[in-house]
């Protein structure tokens, strides 16, 4: 099969940088079209596989789910920027994909991807990812200095979780969101360097992964729409062709006026430090009152640490807010229907939860689904020891009313 290379001019922080892209010839490309948000949208492949191959049913997937990508970006962030989106094939030994003006390309490997149940749908993922490029990136150019790689694959990547999530659902954004986590820490031990993500260049562990989970964890605690505010405002003030480029300071400065004073310290640690977590759950336990409520009591051990850029580690005073749940009986290992589900004040050092819930539960922990920056996550929840019981009728609000004792 032939192929042609024509270079696709792309500016970026306001200089010309290049980018070769492998297109299949004309003769070899079939394409469908569609309109997704009145923005028209082309899929070019090639079509040497067999006609059923080339249906719509699985090559047009990738065009028409981009609904879901441009309505909450468009919602979230603005207008599209253009007035053509296109998809296009792109030969295996290529990049897996890139985002370019007007369009995306992407290796012929996701359009032969087949996602089976239960499995993360990688090619959506993909896209949703490099069509949040045309807003990260492409509307707001970084400019060429420390901390670009937070203002385009950073935002991307959690700008691609958001769809995931709302599309799929929580759980499906959260395994997601525990890729992204994984990788950062599997990059952690395999660099010698980190930056803050204020600082970061082209640092992979930390542009996309890092970065997704910083921006996932804020949103986790002061909501998406105080997020997507900061955003759009980064946007408005930076979408336009030539200087001046936006810097992560700015992001940062956005981030700032939408956060609560009581968590201001959080961009500190997720943005303009490395900070790191370690918190367990050391033992559980689970009264039945006389009332017909269940008293639960959680030990947990938490601490607080700052590294330097070499991975020099410091402890420092920890006083965040970090979720405590309670959790009824589950499946397969997995936490069952929370029954108390709140974030407590925690400090360094060891302390015990005391919680009432109305129905009978069976595991209790600190951070339960893993959203803290907490290098062993395997330590958070405890099944629950039956204490006897029942015990003198205690309060009778129970954890809907009563975030504690």
């Amino acid at each position: 099969m032939t192929a042609i290379k024509p270079r696709v001019e792309r500016t970026r922080f306001g200089l010309a940088s290049a980018y070769t892209v492998e297109l299949f010839t004309p003769a070899e490309v079939a394409e469908v079209g569609a309109a997704v948000r009145q923005v028209p949208a082309a899929l070019r492949h090639d079509c040497w596989r067999t006609s059923a191959d080339c249906g719509m049913a699985t090559l047009g997937e990738p065009l028409y789910r981009n609904r879901e990508r441009l309505d909450y970006y468009t919602a979230s962030f603005g207008s599209y920027p253009d007035s053509l989106l296109e998809i296009m094939e792109i030969p295996r030994y290529s990049v897996f994909g890139v985002a370019l003006p007007a369009s995306m390309a992407f290796s012929e490997d996701a359009f032969h991807s087949r996602v089976r149940d239960g499995q993360i749908d990688q090619p959506f993922y993909g896209t949703a990812h490099e069509t949040a490029h045309h807003w990260w990136g492409g509307m707001a150019q970084p400019a060429p200095v420390k901390g670009h790689g937070l203002l385009s694959e950073s935002l991307a990547n959690y700008s691609a979780i958001m769809v995931m999530e709302k599309t799929f659902g929580a759980d499906v954004a959260r395994r997601v969101y525990h890729f992204q986590m994984d990788r950062y820490f599997r990059g952690r031990g395999e660099f010698s360097h980190e930056a803050p993500l204020v600082d970061v260049e082209d640092q992979a562990y930390l542009t996309y992964r890092k970065g997704a989970v910083a921006m996932y964890t804020l949103r986790d605690q002061i909501g998406e729409q105080a997020v997507n505010t900061a955003l759009r405002r980064y946007v408005s003030k930076f979408h336009h062709d030539g200087p001046p480029y936006a810097t992560s300071l700015d992001l940062i400065t956005e981030l700032r006026a939408v956060t609560p004073d009581s968590l201001q310290s959080l961009i500190t640690d997720l943005f303009e430090t490395i900070t790191l977590w370690e918190v367990k759950a050391n033992g559980a336990t689970v009264e039945r009152m006389a009332d017909g409520t269940y008293a639960v009591s959680l030990d947990v051990e938490a601490k607080k640490v700052r590294a330097d850029s070499v991975g020099r580690e410091r402890e420092i005073p920890m006083n965040d807010l970090i979720e405590i749940g309670v959790f009824g009986a589950g499946r397969d290992g997995a936490l069952g229907e929370p029954l108390y589900l709140q974030r407590q004040r925690i400090h360094s050092g060891t302390q015990t939860i005391r919680v009432l819930v109305s129905r009978e539960p069976k595991r209790a922990g600190i951070d339960p689904y893993d959203k803290i920056i907490d290098r062993q996550r395997g330590d958070n929840v405890r099944d629950l020891e039956v204490q006897s019981g029942p015990s003198p009728a205690g309060p009778r609000k129970t954890a809907d009313s009563n975030p504690g004792w």
